[in-house]
């Protein structure tokens, strides 16, 4: 019995649960946000979705975007999942990518906003994601699916930095 609990213990320790969101603003956001979550059932379990948001361009003029947050859970290492992410976004049609505070439109973005209560502080890569607290087109669905999810570098939670 023992050994049984220790394998399911150490079988659920290799998990990391994160946060994501799609975004878009090109072509057919949804057909795109549809292969985006095919391609993450490839490389983990997405757990939870919320609806598909409109909101306005944020930093730039632009069409609105569609945004969706995905609860995802996969064995991939935080900078292991950017990596199969920034292909997924190449793969479906992202040609560039967000430099020196330049954005664009695009057809899929997909950003870890979290990893559960972790903190990750790489060259290219933070978890939670450095605006998260400052973008309510992402709390807004995130709150959907993760409403009681602390953001660990502001100690609040996502409903509470949204009301």
């Amino acid at each position: 019995m023992a050994d049984q609990r220790e394998r399911h213990i150490n079988h659920y320790h290799r998990y990391h649960h994160y946060h994501l969101l799609l975004g878009g603003n090109e072509g057919d956001v949804l057909e795109t946000f549809r292969q985006a979550r095919q391609r993450l059932g490839e490389i983990g379990t997405i757990l939870r979705a919320s609806d598909t948001l409109r909101t306005a361009a944020w930093g730039f003029e632009a069409p609105d975007f569609l945004n969706q947050a995905l609860e995802l859970s996969t064995q991939l290492e935080p900078h292991d999942l950017l990596v199969r992410l920034q292909q997924i976004e190449r793969d479906l049609g992202r040609q560039h990518k967000t430099t020196d505070g330049q954005y664009h439109n695009r057809p899929i973005d997909i950003d870890i906003l979290l990893c559960a209560d972790k903190i990750v502080s790489l060259p290219d890569l933070q978890i939670p994601h450095p605006l998260l607290h400052k973008r309510a087109f992402a709390l807004a669905p995130l709150a959907q699916i993760a409403p009681d999810a602390v953001i660990p570098t502001i100690g609040k939670t996502v409903d509470r930095i949204l009301n």
